[in-house]
């Protein structure tokens, strides 16, 4: 390590009291001005902190003087203020004390700590404190345990055994509680003098964290599975509600068909509550930095807890969220047996070194919440009514308790974020395996109580995320560049330290007591909260590194050999020293010395290769994915009965038996393109998909040309041979001319930049070039061949990679290419004008969509920069609407939308920028239906969650409407669908329920596409639905959860099934149906193509100028921020498809 001073103390040491340190900070006993220090107070205080009016009854001429004692050792517990103060009253009557005070010779014998205590004697206090005089440390009479001197263990194996009455982690906790005690004093003692010969070391090592993972356990297996399932059809009826609030979104105007049909299992379990339960919120407040990392936040939590006798004492009764909330089944304050909401319950003073004064940190009281209003909520008609949410919130912070705290051992778990938890013995190593993985990837559940129709609901589900393999530093670094191939880049060091920044490691050695400068002087252990560290970046090589040291340059190399030269011996010269200080502060450690803890997320985007490898591990079918909740997520949760963990015991049962609800299955319907012959007849379909063997697309504007076509490629020989071999397989799935010769640039060194690209499309033999075909070496060159084509030439571009289609072309069956070519035709189709396929009858599949007004179809996303970015960046909002009656041809709108002042990014989008793309589309529409506008807009509006809807009915919606009548007198029928990817709900066939399964040999038994849930999981009071739409090729398939916002076209509830189903089969490029509404599908694909343009400044390694920034910005984007970014040759093609 190097500087050689001793780093601050962490935030997880004591308050402790300053010693000598006169005229620099307030009196730690009195907190007056810094006019004397703590030997010399002689101020009366109140330990009791009373208030004014307390004070005035026990002393009435104070109400006249309004001269008041001063508070007592703030921030402190009674336990803590009571032991400061009986060890400033030892110091004031002690020999020393009398002389550091100066005490005349008639002071002499007097007592003058009498009369600095308002209205309180020690040793009443004391007998209120510590009602018995046994020690709890020592379990001997005749003293308290903060004046204890026994020499005790904390080994089982010798006595005496410290702190008997305790479990093992309240001992070791309470021993650390007298250790700031006795290290503390005025008088300080070291803290092994209370201990038994090397229990120093036995109470240092309960404290340091475990460097490795436990043994590896395997999943469960499927063949075992056979659940008890609760059918849980219970009589609804046809009960609606009805909102009395009509911003609010539309309520259900019915089931698409009777309750009593098929039937599917879900990963849902029924919630039962006791009545009446009343729960109290706390919240963690005061000065905290809003800003600090989680883990942080976590630590500060945890000292509060410790800090604090009523919540150490009573930590049975209170969960907590780790970060700011603490939810009691009791009032944890009993003196306050009303508090008002934001009351100060408990205020506690975290310092650190240097910090006069110090941060107060209080507990203030939230509320009551009472658990009847989430019960209230999931029964019809009373669905309507007062806000549930604090009751969910409350109700998962006591479910991860339990998980934390009473789950078996085998099943025990950590914890990420505020709803997942991961089992600790359930991981695989991911990646290359022959030198060792260097990630792994755990099994975990995620987990949240949510409101069902008729039931309070637990939704359980499987996690799985990649972690950092527990491992020496120097290991991972030595391994990194094979195993995220950065074996070939130059910048190999920048690019590892952002994959280390904030990553938190062990210092392996005791950088105090293995100092070699400090031999035979006092050398103290160091307390292993100070020597867990979070890597801030890499420096330079341990040769190169130099740091300040007595006023002359030093290298870390030099600094390590001389100050721990037998505990720091496997570091090198070459190896690149590590910063576990701050930017402004470094303080630079040897990899050799430093090892990775475990159980920490890796946040960086993993490359397609380890992507790959993840999938394969985090992939599982639905019979294994039920297997796994059932056998080992409920036992991770400590659910399975009789224990139910910490919920059990404030009476709340979970049945722990999977949920068969009704569904429905909605009947594929017929698509229509052509057949070899050209003529127009149904495709052959198998579970939603369909391919184009002897088949031709559906249209193709008869004035559209691909040719001439310009070849980009790196020196790829045989260009001529391919070009006639791609033209004419291509011809035989649509009629576009292909004849017109090519031209093509080769770049041999295969490097491709922005500027190779920009000679070749701007050259002159490629003026006639109709469309532009970049031959990939992988992904290189994409962003910058994309940027040229779209914005400068604004000519049709394809980028296929030479490493895919290279062996199917060259393989001896010509199926492969065959089948490769006719993607690539689909894409080429729809860039030109045509049309791939139809729904049959789409138009009149329910009759909100039926007769002659004409119907146009809107989506919409938000994208925003990459965690990490620099800030100031804008996000990305795209709007796609549809131009025909077979909803197969889209046009889109993109803008920039920069965060307001000192915001972050949101995800509605702004007035003004809706209207604008909007009233593109409206004119694009008319343009292509002779003149006429739509008269019913459905839009589909992806990315935006619960808590956004109301903002998108007021922002968005209305920016529709507003846009239209920019354009037409009439009114417009507005039906707004959101549609959400990201949850946990799952739905599988088998064990009892009589849903269809997909039953072919390559693909996992999922439930059938048009399977949909309406009931029993859905809200009470909402519009909404579950669909499944797509035929699961991995893993289970995610249904896609849609919420009706507004229902100006009046939909029914098999309407909007019926045709949101239908639609997914009308993707653009795809021969099959897909997972969610197409609209919303090509908006999240147009945001993509913005931040191509923009890929530069997403990057995080991007050093962004403020002043220049929004510039640089705007003429990446094309010169102005409020149009879109490519050239109108361009405009309502699906170029970005």
């Amino acid at each position: 390590m190097a500087p050689k001073k001793a780093p601050p103390p962490s935030s997880d040491q004591k308050a402790s009291v300053p010693v000598n340190t006169p005229n620099l900070h307030p009196c730690p006993r009195c907190r007056t001005k810094p006019d004397h220090d703590l030997k010399q107070c002689k101020k009366q205080i109140d330990l009791l902190n009373r208030t004014e009016k307390e004070i005035e009854e026990l002393e009435p001429k104070r109400k006249v003087s309004k001269k008041y004692p001063a508070k007592g050792w703030v921030g402190l517990s009674p336990a803590e203020s009571f032991f400061r103060e009986a060890d400033f009253r030892s110091w004031v009557l002690s020999e020393e004390g009398r002389v550091a005070r100066k005490q005349t010779k008639r002071q002499e014998g007097n007592d003058e700590h009498k009369g600095m205590l308002f209205h309180l004697d020690l040793k009443d206090l004391e007998k209120r404190l510590f009602p018995s005089d046994k020690c709890l440390r020592c379990n001997a009479a005749g003293h308290i345990w903060p004046m204890c001197t026994t020499r005790v263990s904390l080994d089982h194996a010798q006595q005496p055994y410290a702190w008997p009455a305790e479990s093992t982690d309240a001992r070791f906790r309470m021993e650390r509680d007298f250790k700031s005690f006795v290290e503390g004093a005025i008088d300080p003692k070291e803290h092994s003098q209370f201990l038994v010969s090397n229990g120093e070391s036995c109470f240092l090592h309960h404290f340091e964290p475990v460097l490795t993972l436990p043994p590896g356990s395997k999943p469960p297996s499927q063949s075992n599975y056979n659940p008890d399932v609760t059918d849980n059809r219970a009589a609804l009826g046809h009960q609606m509600v009805s909102s009395a609030d009509m911003s609010a979104v539309p309520s259900r105007p019915g089931f698409a068909e009777s309750q009593g049909g098929k039937t599917v299992l879900t990963n849902h379990f029924i919630v039962d509550l006791p009545d009446d339960l009343k729960l109290f919120k706390y919240i963690l407040a005061g000065q905290r930095d809003a800003t600090s990392p989680r883990g942080r936040k976590k630590e500060e939590m945890e000292r509060f807890i410790t800090e604090s006798p009523t919540l150490n004492y009573c930590r049975d009764d209170f969960a907590t969220d780790e970060i700011s909330l603490i939810i009691s089944t009791k009032n944890l304050y009993p003196e306050s047996p009303n508090p008002v909401p934001s009351a100060i319950m408990e205020t506690r003073t975290f310092k650190k070194r240097g910090d006069a004064d110090g941060r107060q940190v209080n507990l203030i009281f939230g509320d009551c919440i009472d658990i009847n209003t989430l019960k209230n909520h999931v029964q019809l008609p009373r669905a309507f009514g007062d806000n549930f949410q604090p009751a969910i919130q409350a109700l998962n912070i006591l479910l991860l308790k339990g998980a934390a705290e009473d789950a078996a051992v085998d099943f025990a778990t950590f914890r990420i974020g505020n709803n997942r938890v991961f089992r600790k013995s359930g991981y695989d190593p991911i990646g290359p395996k022959e030198h060792g993985s260097l990630l792994v990837c755990h099994r975990g559940y995620f987990s949240t109580i949510t409101p069902g129709l008729g039931n309070v609901l637990l939704n359980l589900n499987v996690a799985t995320s990649a972690f950092f393999m527990p491992l020496p530093l120097k290991e991972f670094l030595h391994h990194s560049r094979r195993y995220f191939g950065f074996h070939n880049d130059s910048d190999w060091v920048s690019k590892v330290d952002k994959l280390l920044r904030g990553v938190r490691v062990w210092i392996t050695y005791d950088y105090a007591h293995d100092s070699q400068n400090r031999k035979g002087s006092t050398r103290k252990h160091v307390d292993p909260s100070l020597r867990i560290k979070t890597i801030r970046g890499l420096g330079l090589p341990l040769s190169k590194q130099t740091f300040e040291k007595d006023g002359k340059d030093m290298t870390v190399f030099k600094y390590l050999s001389d100050e721990y030269p037998t505990k720091v011996t496997h570091h090198h010269a070459a190896d690149y020293s590590v910063n576990l200080g701050t930017q402004t502060s470094p303080r630079w450690y040897a990899p050799s010395t430093l090892h990775i803890l475990p159980y920490q997320p890796f946040r960086p985007k993993l490359s397609a290769d380890l992507q790959s490898s993840m999938i394969n591990v985090a992939c599982k079918s639905p019979d294994v994915s039920k297997a796994e909740i059932i056998d080992e997520g409920l036992r991770c949760m400590a659910l399975p009965p009789p224990s139910q963990g910490f919920l059990a015991r404030v009476g709340v049962t979970i049945h722990p038996n999977l949920m068969m609800v009704p569904c429905r299955e909605i009947n594929t319907p017929t698509i229509i393109n052509k057949d070899a012959n050209g003529q127009r007849n149904p495709v052959t379909m198998k579970y939603s998909t369909w391919n184009m063997v002897k088949r031709k697309h559906l249209d193709t504007p008869a004035s559209a040309s691909i040719a001439p076509v310009l070849y980009i490629h790196a020196s790829f020989s045989g260009i001529n041979k391919f070009h006639e071999d791609f033209m004419t397989l291509l011809g035989g799935y649509l009629r576009i001319n292909t004849s017109g010769g090519f031209t093509d640039f080769s770049l041999p060194q295969g490097h491709f930049k922005r500027a190779d690209f920009h000679k070749a499309l701007t050259d002159k033999r490629a003026a006639n070039a109709k469309l532009v075909v970049f031959i990939a070496l992988k992904d290189q060159g994409y962003e910058e061949f994309k940027q040229v084509a779209d914005q400068i030439r604004g000519i049709q571009s394809l980028c296929i990679r030479k490493d895919k289609f290279f062996k199917k072309y060259m393989n001896d069956n010509p199926n492969p290419w065959s089948n490769y070519v006719g993607n690539v035709s689909m894409k080429l189709n729809l860039k030109f004008g045509g049309i791939n396929h139809e729904v049959y009858g789409l138009g009149q599949v329910c009759t909100a969509v039926k007769g002659e007004l004409p119907v146009m179809v809107l989506g919409a996303d938000v994208t925003h920069p990459s965690p990490g970015s620099v800030g100031g960046l804008p996000s990305i909002a795209a709007v796609v609407g549809s131009t025909d009656k077979t909803f197969g041809r889209y046009g889109g709108s993109l803008r920039l939308q920069y965060p307001e002042e000192n915001k972050k990014a949101r995800e509605t989008i702004k007035s003004d920028l809706m209207e604008s793309m909007v009233k593109e589309r409206l004119e694009a529409y008319k343009d292509k239906n002779g003149g006429r506008y739509p008269e019913k807009i459905l839009y589909y509006r992806d990315g935006v969650g619960e808590g956004q809807y109301t903002q998108v009915k007021e922002v968005e919606i209305s920016a529709i409407r507003h846009a239209f009548k920019l354009c037409s007198e009439k009114q417009v029928a507005i039906t707004a669908v959101v549609t959400t990817k990201r949850h946990h709900t799952r739905l599988y066939p088998g064990n009892g329920a009589t849903c269809k399964r997909v039953n072919q040999g390559n693909l996992p038994m999922n439930v059938t596409p048009g399977t949909t849930v309406e009931s029993e999981i859905v809200s009470p009071d909402k519009f909404d639905f579950f669909l499944v739409s797509h035929v699961g090729i991995k893993g289970t398939s995610r249904p896609t959860y849609y919420t009706v916002i507004e229902n100006g076209m009046k939909f029914d509830a098999k309407g909007i099934q019926d045709f949101t189903n239908a639609l997914c089969y009308t993707y653009v490029r795809a021969t099959m149906s897909v997972s969610y509404a197409p609209p919303a599908y090509y908006a999240d694909r147009l945001c993509e193509r913005g931040r191509v343009y923009l890929r530069q400044f997403f990057d995080p390694s991007y050093p962004g100028n403020p002043n220049t920034l929004k510039h640089n910005i705007t003429q990446a984007w094309g010169g102005t921020e409020n149009a879109n970014p490519w050239h109108s040759n361009l405009n309502n093609t699906m170029f970005w498809m």
